[in-house]
């Protein structure tokens, strides 16, 4: 009986590294992309929460400056006296 078959061609020293080098590339390429998938799903989702949460901010300080019933010159005038100046024409 002659052993001419690819699986008697190698010795296993040689088998060994041909099975578990392709595999384990297959599997670190499998691992890699899905936690890139999950980070990249992950930080567009806080990506939104922070733009929701800026967009609500500036929408209620819109409803503050709009809903008060004060003139744009009050406002304008408030705002400076915290800072210590007040140029307001009468």
């Amino acid at each position: 009986m002659s052993n001419t078959g690819i699986e008697h061609q190698f010795k296993i020293k040689y088998k060994l590294p041909i099975i578990i080098v392709p595999a384990a590339l297959i599997l670190a390429t499998g691992i890699g992309g899905s936690s890139y998938f999950a980070a990249s799903r992950e930080a567009h989702v806080q990506i939104n929460n922070k733009l929701s949460t800026i967009v609500e901010a500036r929408k209620a300080g819109l409803r503050g400056i709009a809903g008060d019933g004060q003139s744009h010159d009050d406002i304008s005038c408030k705002q400076a006296t915290d800072s210590g100046v007040c140029l307001k024409a009468v």
